[in-house]
């Protein structure tokens, strides 16, 4: 079994990854030109992040994690929130839960808890495919909510080996939040243990959309582990810099 420190590494380096791909620097076809600096400014907000999070005192976590609920990186900011919480990523549902009761925009939360959540159930070594929105919809959080919805339709599409397309009229830069984690969920569950495949579908399903690739790219790294993430694609981090610092 993958160590775990190995499936937190796997993590974040599946997130720069996601951030690079959608750059189109590690198409398959071509060789990325380690000569040339290449720069993640999302990936270095989430090191910012957790930075913070590190330095917030432990009775201020809370308000810190409820101030992104007008961010539009909440969703990325939940991947170091969820492992610098005192309570760990229970409690930091248990944060977002009741964030959600109190919240005029309850879908971004229950979308929220859904991605904690995953994040949880991708750390089971007995974690299957098939058993997580099952057990996702039991969750009190998602009654009565758009999120909910949607993972009852993506369970459809996964369970009939069908595509789900969380709103045919829009572009994938209109979708809502909670049709973003559809998507997201459903190339997750489609290829669970595929990291170079589950990426390149979801950057064909979701052109233009690094913060999705970057959430897929840690979900399946965390589940997968670092081994299991493509050599050729950890080569080109050999010239990240992070705004001209070279790391």
């Amino acid at each position: 079994m993958e160590p775990l420190h190995l499936k937190l590494q796997g993590l974040w380096v599946g997130a720069a990854l996601g951030e690079l791909y959608s750059t189109g620097l590690l198409n398959e076809n071509r060789s990325p030109d380690l000569s040339v600096s290449l720069t993640l400014p999302k990936t270095r907000e989430l090191c910012e992040t957790a930075t913070r999070c590190l330095n917030a005192p432990a009775d201020n976590l809370e308000t810190l994690i409820l101030g992104y609920e007008r961010s539009p990186n909440l969703l990325l900011a939940l991947l170091p929130l969820a492992f610098l919480h005192r309570a760990g990523i229970q409690g930091l549902n248990a944060t977002l839960a009741s964030g959600l009761v109190h919240s005029d925009e309850p879908d971004k939360f229950a979308s929220a808890i859904a991605v904690t959540q995953a994040l949880s159930w991708f750390l089971n070594p007995a974690w299957s495919p098939q058993g997580f929105i099952p057990a996702l919809l039991k969750t009190p959080a998602f009654h009565n909510t758009l999120t909910a919805a949607t993972l009852e339709n993506i369970q459809t599409s996964l369970t009939r080996y069908e595509c789900f397309q969380s709103d045919p009229a829009q572009d994938s830069s209109q979708w809502t939040l909670d049709g973003m984690i559809g998507q997201m969920l459903y190339v997750l569950l489609s290829t669970p243990n595929e990291f170079r495949l589950t990426l390149q579908r979801a950057a064909l399903l979701m052109p233009q959309q690094p913060e999705l690739l970057m959430l897929i790219g840690a979900l399946s790294g965390l589940h997968n582990g670092l081994r299991s993430l493509p050599l050729s694609w950890r080569l080109a981090f050999r010239t990240i810099r992070w705004d001209g610092v070279n790391s």
